[in-house]
């Protein structure tokens, strides 16, 4: 988890925003004009949303929705379009996936302009990323270029959003070389159109910085580390015009301004911090560029104010408060208190494993994609049981986030050591297998007995010389495919043969 700036999270913040552009003709039209229910609950969810209140937003405009159902138009998109952002913000990630796609539907039925689609598409695939399904992720971003590209050229401030993302989704996968292609892509449109100190181009020389670092290029890495929190050090509104105002200008405004800029595009006054929940996500891309550069004491302070933001509006179980916990468990043990983050990561993961065993049984791809986007956050915790025990790590708990940190395992509960035992015959043995890029762990199950062990990149000849004679059973994602072992999915695979 060390070393990875969440560059796009003030990017989505645009994707956010956009709710409220879509609300603006409801808001700005003419007061004698007879506005539709449908628009009625627009307007008035979206001064629920200005004002933070998420869930109000999403009642008010969810009935209105419901009552538009039968309607043979289009008419709904922009409602379920808001929805959209009102689930995501609120971590209801499969409502927000299920009313992006019924907004899309809406949209191609009734042939809408590329750019309304594309932007849907965009928000599709923010909040499939925020599940950890990638590959699909990839696809509704792609999706969205194929529609851009040849109906508003290659430069478009909406393909350059679309790059950014694919950049941050192929760096999450491992593909340095594809991410810094995409970004760099990113970085000229984004330069061309915003400006070199904007907040998009920021986030891009965040998502190039990263890569570097896992590149090994640490002074190109700090220099766009440096550079791009320059940027976001920057106060919103150094310029006072309308045009020219930076994302977080709406959110850091108090409600009664926010509803002002809605209305007539002007600018009031502010005092005091920011207190919209969206600001949030500003915080956490502050908190992880300090955390880059080493400054934890300000880094810290970034992370416990987006966690005060969201647990305020949102309860303290949202799942990017959870995301954060794990984040400040990586600095703390990136600073040498590796029993302060083993604590901290603890109740973290606890809530992850609630979270992926809470997903239905037929949808075992929401249950994968939570396991993808939080594997990082169990690699971390096997790291420091493992170096928290001078002779043999606390195996049981070990072993369990060995399981999470398998991706094919969805929403199965993870087996204890001794379930595991009492499922190997005599000759056979189990071997769960994890890694990220700088090291690997494994569990070592025999009908006699189990250890754990930090192991190099590929430990399958070694131990298919130390388990000769032995029927192995392999549970792993992605590795030691040369190894001529019997591969299952999950540890749970074990009941069903």
């Amino acid at each position: 988890m060390s070393g990875r700036c969440a560059s796009g999270r003030t990017r989505r913040v645009l994707g956010a925003l956009a709710g409220i552009a879509v609300c603006i003709p409801a808001l700005a039209g003419p007061a004698a004009a007879a506005l539709s229910p449908l628009d009625e609950a627009m307007k008035e969810g979206t001064s629920a949303y200005l004002r933070g209140d998420y869930r109000d937003a999403a009642k008010i405009i969810e009935s209105a929705v419901g009552a538009e159902a039968g309607a043979a138009s289009g008419a709904s998109a922009p409602a379920l379009s808001q929805l959209t952002t009102l689930y995501w913000m609120q971590g209801r990630y499969v409502d927000a996936e299920s009313a992006a796609r019924r907004g899309i539907a809406l949209l191609e039925a009734a042939h809408s302009g590329p750019a309304d689609v594309a932007r849907e598409l965009a928000k599709l695939g923010s909040v499939l990323r925020s599940q950890g399904r990638y590959p699909e992720a990839e696809a509704a971003f792609t999706s969205a270029m194929r529609l851009l590209e040849p109906a508003f050229g290659v430069d478009h401030a909406y393909v350059g959003e679309c790059l950014h993302s694919l950049g941050e989704l192929a760096y999450l996968q491992g593909r340095y070389a594809e991410a810094e292609r995409r970004y760099w892509r990113a970085y000229m449109i984004r330069s061309y159109l915003h400006g070199p100190e904007s907040s998009p181009v920021g986030e891009t020389l965040a998502g190039l910085a990263a890569v570097y670092r896992r590149l090994g290029r640490e002074a190109e890495a700090q220099t766009f580390y440096a550079r791009a929190l320059a940027i976001a050090e920057k106060p919103p509104r150094a310029n006072g015009r309308w045009g020219r105002l930076d994302e977080r200008d709406l959110l850091s405004m108090h409600a009664p301004e926010r509803e002002q800029v809605a209305y007539r595009g002007k600018i009031y006054t502010n005092d005091g911090q920011p207190q919209h929940p969206e600001y949030a996500l500003h915080y956490d891309s502050l908190a992880e560029l300090y955390r880059a550069l080493g400054r934890y004491g300000d880094a810290g302070v970034m992370y416990q104010r987006s966690i005060a933001l969201r647990t305020r509006a949102f309860g303290s179980q949202h799942p990017e408060i959870v995301q954060t916990l794990a984040r400040i468990a990586a600095m703390q043990a990136q600073q040498g208190y590796a029993g302060d983050a083993l604590q901290g990561l603890r109740a973290a993961t606890g809530m992850m494993a609630a979270r992926i065993a809470s997903y239905p049984a037929d949808r075992p791809d929401y249950a994968r994609g939570e396991r993808a986007r939080w594997r990082p956050a169990f690699m971390l915790e096997i790291e420091l049981l493992t170096r928290a025990a001078r002779e043999q790590p606390a195996a049981d708990e070990t072993f369990r986030a060995l399981q999470y940190a398998s991706v094919a395992a969805g929403a199965e509960r993870p087996l204890t050591l001794a379930e595991t035992r009492a499922l190997l015959a005599p000759d056979e043995a189990l071997v769960v297998y994890a890694a990220d890029e700088r090291e690997g762990y494994l569990a070592l199950v025999r009908k006699d007995g189990a250890e754990v062990r930090r192991v190099g990149a590929d430990p399958g000849p070694q131990l298919a010389r130390e388990l000769a004679g032995r029927r192995v059973l392999l549970v792993a994602d992605g590795a030691l495919e040369g190894a001529r072992f019997t591969r299952l999915s999950s540890v749970g695979a074990l009941r069903r043969r």
